[in-house]
């Protein structure tokens, strides 16, 4: 029976066409399976490695870009333009308002774990009654904030809430999200009949996809 010994080599170029054919999600494991299945060379997952290394490559935690991340040279643009528009606005006495909500429901927090004697598991009761509360916030410029609460969060409320800013500060620029509430028709009529006083700033830049 011959012995075990040292995998024969194989060619860079070899290599380098496996790892071309396997394209981005490159691992030395995948690298192995298919170096013996086109070839019939089995490496260990430790030489795998030092193949890819002597190839000039390493290792890298993956980057997830969203698919309608735009451009950096976009972004670049439209922040500038943003400091223009807020400095205009500044000059024509606005108050810069970042507004946003954040919902809170009455759910258990299922799968969170707590510490007890051995053997004794800890049982609570609760009602699954998904009750909530919607949190409206909004911070000025200059460090002023707006806080109301409600049980909902509708067009009618979020109508509500921009004239409880507008009444409160005067002259506002908003700088809001594009949540469907505040893109209704009851919503955009309004901004419209007032936009001598209240302009409307988007969170977000629109991306080449959206």
């Amino acid at each position: 029976m011959p012995r075990d010994g040292r995998p024969r080599q194989l060619s860079v170029k070899k290599i380098q066409n496996v790892v071309d054919y396997i394209g981005k999600k490159l691992t030395p494991k995948k690298l192995r399976f298919y170096l013996n299945e086109k070839y019939g060379v089995l490496f260990l997952i430790t030489y795998a490695r030092k193949l890819l290394c002597k190839l000039v490559m390493s290792a890298k935690t993956v980057k997830y870009i969203h698919i309608r991340r735009p451009h950096t040279e976009e972004i670049y643009r439209w922040q500038y333009n943003a400091k223009r528009r807020i400095s205009l606005l500044l000059e024509k006495g606005f108050v810069i308002l970042s507004y946003n909500e954040v919902i809170f429901i009455d759910d258990p927090a299922l799968g969170k774990k707590y510490w007890s004697n051995v053997g004794e598991p800890i049982i609570t009761t609760y009602k699954k009654s998904h009750n909530k509360v919607v949190a409206y916030d909004s911070i000025t410029h200059d460090g002023r904030h707006f806080f109301r609460m409600y049980n909902k969060f509708n067009k009618d409320i979020a109508l509500n809430y921009l004239k409880k800013l507008k009444n409160r500060f005067g002259k506002i620029a908003i700088v809001m999200d594009r949540a469907p509430q505040h893109k209704t028709m009851i919503v955009t009529e309004w901004l419209d009949e007032n936009k001598s006083c209240v302009s409307v700033m988007a969170s977000t830049l629109h991306t080449r996809n959206s």
